[in-house]
């Protein structure tokens, strides 16, 4: 795991302006990890939609990424774009100075994956990289 974020941090230096970031963060994310489907969406910033307050909050709320079987009212909104419920997902808090201003949702065919009960360590390093590439113009 350490070596596949070892070469997200790369990529994620290597990466200009807001687009190309969101571009990189997505694709590589799957490839190093092995996953179904990621997507980046951001509240605040460029490439910022409307997102929902309930959604913001509950994002904001989170000290650590969030892990587990999502179901309505547990971020199962951020995987519409994927074609079935995610076996197993992470949320990942967008940060900056501790104030989130965006997500990461990740989700695997492997329901083991993203269990409850994994470790957190390298998905916290993960987020802080993105909200970090994200952040640099805000």
């Amino acid at each position: 795991i350490s070596a596949a974020v070892q070469r997200l941090s790369v990529a994620l230096i290597e990466a200009r302006g807001a687009e190309q970031v969101g571009e990189v963060i997505v694709r590589s994310v799957k490839e190093f990890f092995h996953l179904s489907f990621a997507a980046v969406t951001l509240w605040q910033g460029e490439g910022a939609v409307e997102v929902d307050k309930a959604l913001q909050t509950r994002v904001q709320a989170l000290l650590k990424p969030w892990c587990g079987k999502p179901v309505v009212g547990d971020f199962l909104e951020l995987f519409s774009a994927h074609a079935e419920v995610p076996a197993s997902a992470a949320i990942l808090p967008i940060a900056k100075q501790g104030k989130a201003f965006g997500v990461l949702a990740l989700c695997s065919d492997d329901p083991e994956h993203f269990s409850e009960e994994i470790g957190t360590f390298f998905l916290e390093q993960i987020a802080e990289l993105v909200g970090a590439a994200l952040g640099r113009d805000m």
